[in-house]
């Protein structure tokens, strides 16, 4: 009906304004690229290839500056397809079933900060690349949930058993209100890197906020300065606000479904070579993040990010046989329908 149509065009604006959103982020100039000496191979800087590969001498700085380079690339090159097996299951099961909302929702604002800040700081595209990947990727789930809702286990409820299944799968599509609220944060969720970018302008200009007026000129150096000059003042402490923020929303986001989890007593549709791919590259990333960024902040969040990420692996692993109950539960139910 006319709310299926909502969806439906909710759907689209949103994958949309993320995919263009992220692409800024990924397609910058990063530092390694800008400012920093030409990489031989993507991972060795002259003086380390003429160390490793051509001399064939142990230097432990470049060696290490080499692994994490490809540590980094190697997360960047698996954050495009983490959260792949997770959409497929939504498609195959027809349902959003365990997925929340909120949850998915904030961590796509998060994956935007995070990028922003990131190419702002004109830290290397390897050690960030998985972001802007990881939010497109979000965008679509939050696009499945808006379209398929919770599936056959509230269509398809039948006898005592399947009523009371249904009366517990809640749906987890917002209401009309919620998705105006929701799209709202997003706009804002999403004007907010380059606003640090139109205060940067500003702040060269004199700190005259009227030559804001002069807009062509303000978005040209908000593109052509990201990753070549640091923020400074009120664009730096909006950038690492903005970050910081990105944290505590990655809480906000794992807690929920950490706890939607345990009222289920079954993962849903949540994809076991997902959480286990996430736990496994946000740990990998605090040891690129030391050595590529030597950035107190951003290792500190993937301290928090591979902690909360651990602990959802270890759910699927405790509620593996109530996962496969259900998700078989929800297969017959769909073949009834």
């Amino acid at each position: 009906g006319s709310m299926r149509g909502v969806f439906t065009i909710a759907t689209a604006c949103l994958v949309a304004a993320a995919a263009l959103s992220q692409a800024r982020s990924a397609a910058i100039p990063a530092a390694d690229d800008a400012v920093a000496p030409e990489m031989v191979w993507f991972v060795f800087t002259p003086e380390c290839f003429q160390t490793l590969a051509v001399e064939h001498q142990l230097d432990v700085p470049c060696a290490k500056k080499v692994l994490a380079k490809t540590v980094g690339y190697g997360i960047s090159l698996g954050a495009a397809i983490v959260k792949i097996p997770q959409i497929l299951n939504m498609v195959a099961v027809g349902s959003a079933g365990g997925i929340s909302f909120s949850a998915t929702f904030t961590e796509l604002i998060g994956n935007t900060w995070a990028a922003a800040y990131n190419a702002q700081m004109g830290n290397p595209l390897s050690s960030y690349g998985e972001s802007p990947l990881i939010a497109i990727q979000n965008a679509v789930i939050l696009a499945l949930v808006l379209v398929l809702g919770a599936g056959a286990a509230k269509v398809a409820a039948s006898g005592k058993k399947g009523k009371a299944a249904a009366a517990k799968q809640v749906d987890p599509r917002p209401s009309g209100l919620w998705l105006a609220a929701y799209a709202l944060i997003f706009v804002v969720g999403q004007a907010l890197p380059w606003a640090v970018s139109l205060i940067a302008f500003v702040e060269s200009r004199g700190g005259d906020y009227k030559e804001l007026a002069h807009w062509e000129d303000a978005l040209a150096y908000a593109w052509a300065n990201i990753g070549v000059n640091k923020p400074e003042g009120q664009a730096l402490a909006l950038l690492t606000g903005l970050y910081i923020a990105n944290t505590v929303l990655f809480i906000g986001a794992r807690v929920p479904q950490i706890a939607t989890n345990f009222a289920n007593g079954h993962m849903g549709t949540q994809s076991v070579i997902t959480l286990f791919l996430q736990a496994a590259g946000t740990s990998a990333r605090i040891f690129t993040a030391m050595a590529e960024t030597d950035d107190i902040v951003v290792t500190g969040s993937f301290v928090v990010s591979a902690a909360l990420n651990i602990t959802l692996f270890v759910q699927f692993l405790a509620y593996w046989r109530s996962t496969a109950e259900w998700r078989k539960s929800q297969a017959v139910k769909a073949k009834r329908d």
